[in-house]
C-alpha cells in the first residue's frame, strides 16, 4: 500500500467537437449517472440525465446527439417536458473520459452546462501533472480550470464508511481492482488488509453500496 490518500481534482473543460458542446447557449443542465468503460474497447457507455426549463432545448439536444460525430449510438432515451435520461454509446478517442481513465482517475461527479464540462476526479497525487498535461494537449479541448480540492470533500465521501470499508475501497481503487480487466485479485488485496478474501469482498461491497445509495439520493434530488 502506498500509505497516502488520493487527491480530488476539480476541472472545467470546453470541448468543441464533443456532444457536450450541444449545451452551449441553452438552459440545459446535464449530469453523469454512470459509465461503462473498458480499456480494451473503442467505445464506452455514458448514462446521463438532464433538465431544462424549455422544451425546445431538450428537443434540439436530442436531435443533435443522434447525429453528433462523438456519439456512436443513442441506445435508450426517455424524455418529458422538462427532463430526459439517455444511455449514449460514445467514441473513446479524443474524449476527456478516456484521458481520465488512462491516467488512473476515478470520476466522482461530471456535470455539463453552457457547453462547459465540470469534473471532480479522485486521482493519485503523482498522476495529477500527467492528467493536466494530457487535457491541455487534447485536440479541440480547452482547460479552463484545474485545482486540487481540500481533503474535506474526500473525507465527506468516506465519512459514512467504517475504517475497514474505507480501506477496502481505497485499495480497490489504488491497486486497480475496479479497472476492467482487474489489475489485482481480491486475494492480493485481502493479504494487504490481513483478512480473508471473503471478508475483503464483504467490506468492499458494503462500501460501494453506501456510496451508490448516496449518489442515488443525490440524483433523485437533482431531478426534483
Amino acid at each position: 500500500m502506498r500509505g497516502r490518500l488520493p487527491e480530488i481534482v476539480y476541472m472545467e473543460v470546453e470541448h468543441s467537437n464533443c456532444w457536450t458542446h450541444l449545451t452551449d447557449k441553452t438552459n440545459l443542465e446535464i449530469r453523469l449517472i454512470n459509465q461503462n468503460f473498458s480499456n480494451e474497447a473503442p467505445l464506452f457507455n455514458s448514462y446521463i440525465t438532464g433538465k431544462s426549463n424549455y422544451l425546445s432545448d431538450i428537443k434540439e439536444f436530442v436531435k443533435g446527439i443522434k447525429h453528433h460525430e462523438s456519439v456512436n449510438d443513442v441506445l435508450k432515451l426517455e424524455a418529458d417536458e422538462n427532463a430526459f435520461a439517455t444511455n449514449l454509446s460514445l467514441i473513446k478517442k479524443g474524449s476527456i473520459s478516456n484521458i481520465i481513465h488512462k491516467d488512473d482517475g476515478i470520476i466522482m461527479e461530471h456535470e455539463i452546462r453552457d457547453g462547459i464540462e465540470a469534473w471532480s476526479i479522485i486521482i493519485d497525487k503523482e498522476n495529477i501533472p500527467l492528467l493536466k498535461e494530457d487535457i491541455e494537449n487534447n485536440e479541440s479541448s480547452v482547460l479552463l480550470k484545474f485545482r486540487i480540492l481540500e481533503r474535506e470533500k474526500l473525507f465527506n465521501i468516506l465519512s459514512s464508511l467504517t475504517p475497514n470499508e474505507a480501506l477496502s475501497l481505497y485499495l480497490a481503487v489504488d491497486k486497480g481492482f475496479l479497472d476492467f480487466p482487474h489489475k489485482v485479485s481480491t486475494k492480493d488485496l485481502a493479504e494487504i488488509m490481513g483478512v480473508s478474501s471473503a471478508t475483503f469482498v464483504t467490506h468492499l461491497r458494503k462500501a460501494i453500496k453506501k456510496i451508490a445509495l448516496k449518489n442515488y439520493h443525490e440524483i433523485i434530488s437533482y431531478k426534483e
